[in-house]
């Protein structure tokens, strides 16, 4: 673990809590039908692309759409990607190449199944193409990731027709949209892959949930498979108890943290307890943490992990309240809260997606709902830049020292490691987790070079430098800057 200041980690967060966390605004999308925004990405100009469902414009039944929106909260443009029948869009990631991929789910009425689908665009949101995924059962996809490679891996559930049990559902799609692997990891429940990242050695980290075969309760799982879908190890919580896992983040030390919702007994459908799991590399679950139990109840929907700890995003429902609201909760690295943030809209809402800035802002995406048919795609906006404010460039661990000269940097740094040993691999991560580069190097200097501006792009970073064992021997924070 790092070594911690506390009496300055304590006056951080105060110092957050007092000047730091402003809520800017509530943004609202839609019309009379039913809206929502499931996922966001930051941008290479700084503006926000959000995408989700849409059945207020153009199909009643529901069209999957692009938005891009600058951070004042004013829509730029907004693509439809209407495919006949109802399709919505889960996920949407920022490629390699500067353009975006969304991914989700459509009902093929010809077949009369659903399909689960990726449509690549370029920057402008226009679309480059499109890959449907069909096979005997139903299929639907939740979240994706670009792989080292450049491809794609795809997670979510594929019904079996002769079982009808839900599998957790692994696709490679190449950068053209070809199909390059499809598999299903089958068990005697039902189970859904929820989100999907890189793991930073090549392989990837999926996090779900499945039916228990005999409680019929709801079971979180999270577990760790390769590029070819196969299964390295997996793990859950097994409290027998109703479970959802919903998000994943590696955290500074390496370890694994799970977030998603936890009940004893299930109230009308929602979770009670604000749940977080976390697991060694190996997948060993060694801490189980609560939220605000004694002040409320709610569900984690997305986390971001920082230096100073974590941000999360779900919904929060005060035992005085009568209604949930979406939320933004800040933790320390031990999981301790330190502060709350409401959107406090007229109405039920819910936060789904989470997106930190280098620039010190956070943005939320959800809905927000106006009764049993109707509801807006929302988009929240809070500024938290004490809370992400990098403190100095040495980094000081309880195994060594590592420095980056300079830093910030335009074009290329030095980093200087205080180690000996040998193939040590370092994988640099961007503000919300995706794996930005990996490198192996012996001695104790590597220079790091930026090859164009598309090669880490401005902003702040994180690194991990790791032993041939994926030991992590230290971690620290990098800034890119654009020349003065």
């Amino acid at each position: 673990m790092k070594k911690i200041n506390l009496l300055f980690l304590m006056l951080l967060f105060s110092l957050a809590t007092l000047f730091g966390q402003n809520h800017i605004y509530n943004k609202t999308f839609g019309g009379v039908s039913v809206d929502d925004a499931r996922s966001m990405i930051l941008s290479d100009d700084g503006n926000i692309v959000f995408t989700g469902i849409d059945k207020s414009t153009k199909d009643p039944e529901g069209d999957t759409y692009l938005s891009k929106m600058n951070p004042s909260g004013d829509i730029i443009w907004k693509k439809h990607f209407g495919m006949g029948g109802m399709d919505c869009g889960n996920s949407v990631i920022k490629t390699f190449d500067g353009g975006y991929l969304v991914i989700g789910d459509l009902k093929n009425e010809s077949l009369n199944i659903d399909e689960g689908f990726a449509t690549k665009t370029n920057a402008n949101g226009e679309v480059e193409w499109h890959s449907y995924i069909t096979s005997s059962g139903n299929n639907s996809f939740k979240d994706v990731v670009q792989g080292i490679d450049g491809s794609f891996y795809l997670t979510g559930k594929s019904i079996d027709p002769i079982t009808d049990l839900e599998n957790v559902l692994i696709v490679n799609l190449s950068q053209s949209g070809e199909t390059l692997l499809i598999k299903t990891i089958s068990s005697n429940q039902s189970s859904f892959g929820n989100k999907i990242i890189n793991s930073g050695d090549g392989e990837f980290i999926i996090c779900g949930f499945k039916e228990h075969s005999k409680t019929k309760n709801e079971e979180m799982f999270v577990m760790k498979v390769n590029g070819n879908g196969e299964v390295q190890w997996k793990n859950r919580a097994a409290t027998l108890d109703h479970e959802q896992a919903a998000s994943v983040v590696i955290n500074q030390d390496g370890n694994i943290v799970v977030a998603g919702g936890h009940s004893v007994e299930r109230n009308g459908g929602e979770f009670l307890e604000m749940r977080i799991y976390e697991y060694e590399p190996s997948g060993r679950l060694f801490n189980t943490e609560t939220l605000l139990k004694e002040k409320g109840e709610g569900y984690l929907y997305d986390m971001v992990s920082t230096e100073e700890g974590y941000v999360f995003s779900g919904v929060y429902k005060k035992h005085e309240s009568v209604q949930g609201n979406a939320a933004v909760i800040i933790t320390d690295e031990k999981f301790k809260v330190h502060d709350v943030k409401e959107t406090n809209t007229p109405n039920e809402s819910v936060a789904r997606n989470l997106l930190v800035t280098n620039e010190g802002d956070i943005y939320t995406s959800g809905v927000t709902h106006y009764g049993e048919n109707a509801s807006d795609a929302l988009i929240s906006k809070w500024s938290f830049d004490s809370f992400i404010e990098p403190k100095e460039n040495v980094v000081e661990t309880n195994m060594i020292k590592s420095v980056l000269y300079p830093n910030p940097f335009t074009t290329q740094t030095l980093l200087s490691v205080d180690s000996e040993i040998e193939d040590k691999m370092i994988r640099i991560y961007d503000i919300n987790g995706a794996l930005q580069r990996e490198e192996s190097f012996s001695g104790k200097e590597l220079l790091i070079v930026r090859k164009n501006k598309n090669d880490l792009p401005t902003g702040i970073y994180l690194y991990h430098i790791t032993d041939p064992n994926g030991n992590v021997l230290s971690t620290g924070k990098m800034q890119v800057i654009d020349q003065a």
